[in-house]
């Protein structure tokens, strides 16, 4: 009776469900969330009868199968129970390149993706994936792994890393962020949505590069937010510009305006100016002949301003002698003849009725009758007639 309970007891003590002989004789540990139906979670595998860990050597990815690590040589070790590719390593010791344990640095000469972390004694290899776009393979960032504190971990995240690890932080506008580390080490930050659409517009970095994101098969937008219109003065380009054109043209000063609306990814500059006074001489005397305001626009192909985009747009003042006329308001001419210039008014003044002038009048005193058969008619009740000679006589 003695032996029997001794038995019994020893019976209890054995644990139930941890370890059986699995096909092939060698020894397996059945998972905790054993189903018997065979839909086995990741790092198990199922055998036909039951779910077990993934022995050392293999990884299971949840779809009941079990593969060796031998399939990305020399990384053939894992440990029990090992979920993705990722998880399978090389010892340092029996690394190609014999770089010792506990070195930073790749893994084989010929495999820059695999590093040994400084507190493991394990070689990583962290998967890169790619996407086929238009028959060329393309790294997909979204996809792919870096090692770190001895692990594979994802290259992306919408998590805002430490500052100290941030490359590129996103611009203003950005809403929803992905963090994808660059070659560096560093997380560049892309943005995903915008936070208001009628005021930025997501330009898709994604495009022509040597790398996608694609997530579950969906590619994602990822990019910046620029504002779709900016004032040209905020624009340094622009304003070293008009600095520039102002140094060449010598004159005080110069103001930039216009703003530059964004097309196709990029701001349209053309619509950026360069204004500024000039003082523009009369070629047949050498004389000023007013105040004027000379704008420039921006010179896309040759990213200048110049005179070749420059007019006159307003006239500030005139010289004695010198009017704006209706019909050319833009700039400083001669006083016509039967006008006059109150300098410094700038508009061109008519003579009085029955009277004209000769042209570059500078006052009204300067406006009188005209003799001759074309000049000024004198009219009454008899008929018509000129006063004889020629030239003006001044009746003011």
């Amino acid at each position: 009776m003695k032996k029997q309970i001794a038995i019994f007891i020893i019976c209890l003590l054995l644990p139930l469900n941890t370890t059986h002989a699995a096909p092939g004789g060698d020894s397996a540990v059945l998972c905790d969330d054993n189903n018997p139906n065979g839909q086995c979670a990741v790092g198990c595998y199922y055998d036909g009868q039951a779910c077990y860990k993934c022995p050392p050597g293999y990884y299971c990815t949840g779809d009941n199968l079990k593969r060796p690590c031998s399939d990305v040589l020399p990384y053939t070790s894992s440990d029990i129970g090992a979920n993705s590719i990722n998880q399978c390593y090389m010892s340092c010791e029996t690394s190609e390149s014999g770089v010792p344990h506990g070195t930073l640095g790749p893994c084989t000469p010929d495999d820059e993706r695999a590093y040994y972390p400084a507190d493991c004694n394990r070689c990583l290899l962290c998967e890169t994936n790619t996407v086929n776009i238009d028959g060329k393979n393309v790294t997909n960032l979204c996809d792919s792994y870096f090692e770190h504190n001895g692990s594979c971990q994802p290259r992306w995240t919408t998590t805002r890393p430490a500052s100290d690890d941030i490359g590129t932080d996103c611009t203003d506008g950005a809403d929803i962020k992905y963090y994808i580390r660059n070659d560096a080490g560093k997380f560049d930050c892309y943005a995903n949505t915008c936070e208001n659409y009628d005021e930025y517009e997501l330009v898709n970095l994604m495009n022509n590069r040597d790398f996608v994101c694609s997530i579950n098969s969906q590619f994602m937008s990822l990019g910046k937010c620029i504002k779709k219109e900016i004032n040209c003065s905020d624009t340094t380009e622009i304003q070293d510009a008009c600095t520039a054109w102002q140094n060449s043209f010598h004159v005080d000063s110069v103001q930039v305006g216009g703003t530059a609306q964004l097309q196709n990814g990029q701001y349209d500059y053309s619509t950026c100016t360069c204004t500024t006074e000039h003082y523009p001489i009369n070629s047949a005397t050498g004389d000023e002949i007013g105040q004027q305001r000379m704008q420039c626009n921006y010179d896309v192909d040759n990213s200048t301003f110049n005179n070749r985009t420059c007019r006159h747009v307003s006239v500030t003042s005139c010289k004695e002698k010198y009017c704006v006329l209706e019909t050319n308001n833009t700039t400083c001419t001669p006083t016509p003849a039967g006008y006059f210039s109150a300098n410094p008014d700038t508009s061109c003044d008519k003579c009085p009725a029955g009277t004209t002038s000769s042209g570059a009048n500078a006052s009204i005193n300067e406006c009188g009758i005209k003799l001759g058969d074309n000049g000024t008619k004198f009219c009454d009740s008899v008929g018509c007639f000129n006063l004889p000679g020629s030239g003006i006589i001044n009746s003011l």
